[in-house]
Order: C-alpha cells, then structure tokens, then sequence
C-alpha cells in the first residue's frame, strides 16, 4: 500500500492602491489605502490523501484506510488596509 500524504498549495495575490491614478502610482508606493484580492487552492491536484487507518491485527480490515482529508478546497479573501 502506497499513501502520499501530500497537498500542493497555492496561493495568488493582487495589491490595489486605492485612490490615484496610473502616474501617481508610479511615482509613490506607500499608498495610504491599500486594497489587497487573494485566492488560496489547498490540495489542488485533488489527491485522495488518506489519514486514518486500521491498526488492530485481527480484524479484517487492517492496514486499510478509513477516512482521508478533505477534498480540494478554494479560500477567497479581501482586505483593506488604512
């Protein structure tokens, strides 16, 4: 039996200055509001990674799994800094 036990994560993020235009954004980079858009994938292959299994010898059912992690999942944020 072969068990990965691995998620690959990722996680993407976008920095908005908030409240000037294309030429004062790039003269000044310390903007007082800073709005910031993320988007975080956890287990984004969707591998089935198992994560209890059955230890006692006389049963039937041992060395096998019974339950696993859970399936991929998307997180979205947004934050304001001021």
């Amino acid at each position: 039996m072969f068990v990965r036990g691995f998620w690959l994560i990722l996680s993407v993020a976008v920095i908005f200055f908030v409240g000037w235009g294309i030429a004062e954004f790039l003269e000044r980079k310390d903007a007082d509001v800073k709005a910031t858009l993320a988007v975080d994938a956890f287990n984004v292959l969707n591998e089935v990674n198992y994560s209890s299994f059955i230890g006692n010898l006389s049963s039937p059912f041992f060395g096998q799994a019974v339950a696993s992690q859970p399936p991929r999942r998307l997180q979205f944020s947004f934050r304001l800094k001021f």
